[in-house]
């Protein structure tokens, strides 16, 4: 999985620690988080029943910051983890 959205995603405490929590270093932690995941060879959870609201883009302007971010957060994601990608089976 590439990325979880990050306004409706719950972890389990000790999985947080073990990854050294949400990176601060990174625009976007939760496309950080799912890759630690795959790493570690974790099989997320879905529940369908589960409803949560979130505040999205309004405005153009808004929605090319939200995508610019996120394609920055996914870029660093990828540099900082070029090695392992090409190293997991």
């Amino acid at each position: 999985m590439y990325a979880y959205s990050g306004a409706n995603t719950m972890y389990r405490r000790n999985f947080l620690i073990n990854v050294g929590g949400f990176r601060q270093d990174r625009a976007t932690e939760d496309i950080s988080i799912a890759w630690y995941h795959t790493f570690m060879n974790v099989t997320p959870k879905f529940a369908p029943d589960i409803v949560f609201h979130m505040n999205v883009p309004e405005t153009f302007r808004d929605l090319y910051r939200q995508c610019k971010r996120w394609a920055q957060g996914g870029t660093e994601v990828w540099l900082t983890n070029f090695l392992k990608v090409f190293r997991h089976p």
